[in-house]
């Protein structure tokens, strides 16, 4: 199959890695920036709650999303839109959302192991974190905090990271782009505390990512782990009921400590049954609704192609002009790739780069931005581990 293809000075799998790398670079330096000037004090004429919703707002909405989107768009020439959806913005079904949500709970609390077991190894080594205690958190802030700490990360990162980097990587190959993009997320924190456990996390949600076809779920699990997180800093600081659950937990573990290992043992090999579970299905129900979608509309063109068929037939038989050895052939592929644009499967994009027939090599500027974009990331990171030694 042929396609008409706009001639660039670039084959199209390299096009879209060179922009995709250099817009996340853009994209890292610019919350570097903001880094450095909230580490210098440079920011601290803003009252606090103005300082972080404007910052927060700046980084996820302006950095993670809209230069992703439309600095990508427009060197691509593509169409917003388009380019969403070429990014993973692809509607999923009841039953996905369900998995979703139950997978995101189970993240938080297999997160919240590894984050415990990461730092308790930070600490073995001296490393000493700058915690701010809390003494006042009223509602209104915990909902603020709900919007700027897990919806907007949920579906500015995800679309920065699962989206932009992870789309922009798959000229190296699926398995390449997953950990291509879950490095960038765990650096892009530019903490040593975050990094380990974001990183690994952010590996789940790349090859969930690929696997499901769609960013949708990744955004959920996104969010259901962040808001999680929030809702137990809140309950520590207002001794709700939520915290003294972990630290009932945590109590009994401390005074019997066997008791705690076979608690916590059989506790996380649960999660684990789960979370592979709860993968399966969720991989498995979005895969199965795609299919089953593409199926039922391919089948009712069929039909309707061949009821009117059968009726030209009939009306030029009746005029004495039927010829019965004519038959018409139908490109099924054609067809199932148009089908796949019109239910939002698919793009154009997609389209062009399936039959473009190039073999992707990275060209210098593509491999440049793309190892500036972790070293700036690197560099950070060790700088948190240095300062919190010293």
């Amino acid at each position: 199959m042929k396609l008409n293809q706009t001639k660039t000075s670039l084959p199209l799998r390299n096009k879209i890695s060179r922009v995709a790398y250099s817009t996340y670079f853009v994209i890292v330096l610019l919350f570097l920036g903001i880094r450095l000037l909230s580490a210098f004090n440079l920011l601290n004429f803003m009252p606090t709650i103005v300082r972080n919703v404007v910052s927060s707002i700046f980084i996820q909405i302006i950095l993670m999303f809209s230069i992703a989107l439309f600095m990508f768009s427009g060197l691509m020439k593509r169409k917003p839109k388009e380019v969403l959806r070429y990014y993973g913005f692809k509607k999923i079904g009841k039953k996905a959302w369900v998995y979703a949500i139950l997978l995101g709970v189970v993240v938080f609390f297999l997160n919240s192991y590894i984050a415990s077991i990461f730092g308790q190894f930070l600490e073995a080594i001296g490393f000493r974190s700058p915690n701010a205690q809390m003494t006042q958190y009223p509602w209104w802030l915990f909902i603020l905090n709900i919007f700027l700490t897990a919806l907007l990360p949920a579906v500015c990162e995800e679309t920065a990271h699962r989206g932009l980097l992870l789309r922009g990587s798959l000229g190296f190959g699926a398995t390449k782009a997953i950990i291509i993009s879950g490095l960038l997320f765990g650096l892009m924190h530019m903490n040593i505390n975050q990094f380990f456990y974001a990183t690994i996390i952010g590996f789940y949600l790349g090859y969930l990512a690929i696997h499901s076809d769609s960013i949708i779920p990744g955004i959920v699990i996104h969010f259901i782990n962040n808001a999680l997180s929030t809702l137990l800093t809140f309950s520590a600081v207002n001794d709700l009921g939520f915290v003294k659950i972990f630290d009932r937990v945590t109590a009994i573990s401390s005074n019997n400590p066997i008791i705690g290992i076979i608690f916590n043992g059989l506790f996380v090999a649960l999660l684990v049954i789960l979370f592979v579970m709860l993968t399966k299905k969720l991989i498995t129900e979005t895969s199965e609704k795609r299919v089953c979608d593409l199926e039922i509309n391919i089948g009712n063109d069929l039909i309707k192609k061949e009821y009117i068929d059968n009726l030209l037939q009939s009306q030029k038989a009746l005029q004495g002009e039927s010829d019965l050895n004519k038959v018409e052939y139908i490109d099924i592929q054609e067809l199932y790739l148009n089908k796949n644009i019109e239910l939002g499967y698919m793009t154009e994009l997609d389209k062009e780069v399936l039959f473009s027939g190039q073999n992707y090599k990275p060209d210098h500027i593509t491999n440049l931005t793309l190892a500036f974009s972790f070293i700036v990331g690197i560099a950070v990171t060790i700088f948190t581990l240095v300062w919190g030694l010293l």
